[in-house]
């Protein structure tokens, strides 16, 4: 029997929307279905919401003292090594790092270069973390999982991994097409059906939230008033920085904040918008991409990093640093409902699927535990 370890102690339940979605459509399977030989221990600071007690082959360890960057690093680095990672044949890390001490092989997810990048965009104390022990547990790892072949490329390029000991496991976006979508959300939000934009996660520096307000409101002036369309923000604006790109959302006509929805809104808010607006400066890949993809739901993102990469031939491709690029975008899908965009986003969706993420990370696994005996 291989005895899997999952480290979830990164993940706040209901806050992460990336990462959390990730460990979720990868795990959930394992969870679900038995697989023969093996069994899971998921480490966390609570359950998951999907979370319906433990099976025979999935337990779950809670470790709620590992709350906050500077409790995680001591439990992962010190306390857990010597003590509940020896029971483990593999160790999953799908949250950037793993573990400096211990014999137990170890597999490691790595999403972005943040810490290189665009290291404002996280903590000073998690940009030293990632910059200090990414590179060193990803060289000590059986295998280092990425996301996407633009975020492999940055880890050879930063970190100095062997390219041979990376996989390139993509993430996928089908899994908003499983949602219940019995919702009022466009009654709620007085939203009609192919008559507004959305925009999600916007409230970051890194989404490009400036460009794009400033982009709608060069929109505006140019589109005639019958025929402009409503932009929807959705997402929570949980810094200072945030309230301030909410503030002055707030002050641009037309402009509607959701906050936070659930899957479920959302699927329907993605299926009954006329295009969704994603043009970070940087991604490690770009879920919310296949999301819309997934739901009809045409695609305005970056030709930068990641995005090109998951987007395909699905979405109109724009100079993130441009705001008449990507008002012309908005007029172009504003004046004329893209289907052959939307025909190739679902074509492209065909690329990526979770079901195959999954087995695949398991096998990397399965074979990483074989590697240790």
């Amino acid at each position: 029997m291989v005895h899997i370890g999952i480290n979830g102690l990164h993940i706040k339940w209901g806050v992460n929307a990336g990462t959390e979605t990730y460990l979720t459509n990868i795990i959930l399977p394992w969870y679900r279905e038995a697989a023969e030989g093996v069994k899971f221990t998921l480490l966390c600071l609570r359950p998951p919401d999907w979370w319906e007690g433990e099976t025979s082959h999935f337990k779950l360890a809670e470790l709620p003292f590992a709350a906050g960057l500077l409790g995680r690093i001591g439990v992962e680095q010190l306390l857990l090594p010597a003590t509940i990672y020896r029971n483990f044949d593999v160790l999953f890390n799908p949250g950037y790092v793993g573990s400096v001490l211990g014999n137990t092989q170890q597999v490691i997810t790595v999403h972005d270069q943040f810490a290189w990048l665009f290291p404002s965009e996280i903590s000073r104390m998690r940009s030293l973390y990632w910059k200090t022990l990414i590179p060193i547990t990803a060289r000590r790892a059986a295998s280092v999982i990425a996301v996407s072949q633009n975020t492999a490329n940055d880890l050879v390029g930063f970190c100095k991994i062997d390219p041979t000991k990376i996989s390139i496991i993509p993430e996928a976006g089908d899994h908003l097409q499983t949602s219940d979508e019995q919702t009022k959300i466009l009654e709620e939000l007085a939203l009609v059906s192919r008559e507004y934009f959305i925009c999600v996660g916007c409230f970051k520096k890194i989404k490009n939230p400036w460009r794009i307000l400033q982009a709608y409101e060069m929109y505006l002036s140019k589109t005639p008033k019958s025929l402009q369309k409503d932009l929807l923000l959705v997402g929570y604006a949980k810094s200072k920085q945030g309230e301030a790109i909410l503030n002055t959302a707030r002050s641009i006509p037309n402009v509607l904040c959701a906050g936070r929805v659930s899957d479920c809104d959302l699927a329907v808010l993605l299926k009954n918008s006329s295009g969704l607006i994603f043009t970070s400066l940087y991604e490690g890949f770009g879920i919310p991409i296949l999301e819309a993809q997934s739901l009809g739901c045409p695609v305005i993102t970056s030709d930068v990093s990641s995005m090109p990469e998951v987007a395909g031939e699905g979405a109109i491709l724009v100079d993130p640093y441009s705001v008449e690029a990507i008002c012309r975008a908005l007029s172009q899908i504003s004046l004329n409902f893209p289907e052959e965009i939307v025909q190739k986003g679902h074509e492209n969706l065909l690329r990526f699927s979770w079901v195959n993420a999954s087995q695949d990370t398991l096998d990397l696994l399965l074979k990483a535990s074989r590697s240790s005996k």
